[in-house]
């Protein structure tokens, strides 16, 4: 045990702090954060690609989305527009092979706009009635280059509501680089041709399928138990020695003060770039994210060892 207690004893040391690091601390500990985003899985004949839906910033148009995706609506569509270093787009129509033509999907009322983040490559957008920023409904596209200078101020701004997880881009890129046709009133529509044996050419529409998924689970070292008031951390001293250690809040005033506790040492086998990392050279105790309910509240947490009798440490710097 006196290994242990030596081993936490030489953990950190002093700090200065400003009343916005409290107040993020604050709501950290109050249980305030943002939940994992939902992601929605693409697939095509030229390959699959993963979205990440940004819930928290454009709720009312990610329920929206997901509504067309969940009703099994936006099955069978196509991509129905593809233009060189600007987008491709989807969700609006399905084709009926027994007249060749193409029909709309079973619309749901329009969505309010609720542009904030700029329209750059790789982000997910909904298409809209020009003129009317609040009339999009079904069509989504994907920003093949920085759309912002023409899109964000356009038409009310075009509503970025997810993004194309990589390597997801390299399938998006292959889109948008096949022929084009005009066909049933659609200009730019994007198809995969074949050539058979005597040398006829085919073209074949860009079908799509899309569901939700769950996102990966991180790995999860750090959490704050707000039922009981701990800060459970996996450290790394000096990237040599693995060990599991509780803290408790001492103070939520400038300077934020929490405190190991020596009860709740437990030697670990082995640790991973989840872990949080101790410095002997610094005396620095870096936590590169906190979570609470599988959420990251924190990243980058930086204390220093105030008072290493009590095992007292403040906080310098969090993001």
């Amino acid at each position: 045990m006196n290994f242990l207690v030596n081993i936490v004893s030489d953990f950190m040391r002093s700090l200065r702090n400003g009343y916005a690091v409290v107040v993020l601390l604050s709501l950290v500990f109050a249980g305030q954060f943002s939940h994992a985003q939902t992601i929605v899985n693409v697939t095509t004949e030229r390959g699959n690609f993963s979205i990440e839906l940004f819930d928290t910033v454009a709720p009312a148009t990610v329920e929206n989305f997901l509504s067309y995706v969940v009703s099994g609506r936006y099955d069978g569509t196509f991509i129905h527009r593809a233009v060189a270093d600007f987008v491709i787009q989807g969700g609006g129509f399905k084709f009926d092979a027994t007249t060749q033509t193409f029909f709309a999907i079973n619309l749901d009322a329009p969505v309010v706009n609720e542009f904030s983040i700029s329209n750059t490559r790789g982000t997910l957008a909904m298409a809209k009635m020009g003129g009317d920023p609040n009339s999009a409904t079904s069509q989504w596209f994907v920003n093949l280059a920085d759309n912002s200078a023409n899109l964000d101020s356009q038409n009310g701004g075009f509503t970025v509501f997810g993004r194309v997880i990589e390597p997801g881009m390299t399938v998006v890129d292959a889109i948008s680089n096949l022929p084009v046709i005009n066909a049933n009133g659609l200009a730019g529509v994007p198809v995969v041709q074949t050539t058979n044996d005597d040398g006829n050419v085919t073209s074949q529409l860009l079908g799509v399928q899309m569901s939700v998924s769950a996102p990966p689970g991180p790995v999860i070292s750090n959490t704050f138990d707000a039922a009981a008031g701990l800060l459970k951390l996996k450290v790394a001293i000096d990237g040599t020695q693995f060990l599991g250690l509780s803290f408790n809040v001492v103070s939520l005033e400038a300077p934020v003060v929490i405190r190991g506790l020596l009860e709740t040492v437990e030697p670990e086998a082995s640790g991973d770039a989840s872990f949080a990392s101790f410095s002997s050279a610094d005396s620095s105790l870096v936590i590169p994210k906190i979570y609470i309910n599988d959420a990251v509240a924190a990243r980058n947490a930086r204390f220093v060892l105030t008072d290493p009798d009590q095992l007292l440490f403040t906080l310098v710097s969090v993001e």
